[in-house]
């Protein structure tokens, strides 16, 4: 059976940033980027994380 060793479409490429996270498997060439964040509504509770929150933020939702 293969493994990540043996193909670059099972490994997977990670940059934790400050302020973003790209990743993407080595096969691609453009990699995913999600907000590097998380939030929560003080009078709903709901959590927001990575791209929800930029979302929610940009609709211009109050009390986050």
């Amino acid at each position: 059976s293969a493994t990540w060793r043996d193909s670059p479409h099972r490994r997977i490429l990670l940059d934790n940033g400050a302020g973003s996270i790209k990743y993407s498997l080595a096969s691609s060439d453009e990699p995913h980027v999600m907000m590097n964040a998380v939030g929560q509504n003080k009078r709903t509770g709901k959590v927001y994380f990575g791209n929800k929150l930029r979302d929610e933020l940009e609709k211009g939702t109050a009390h986050i």
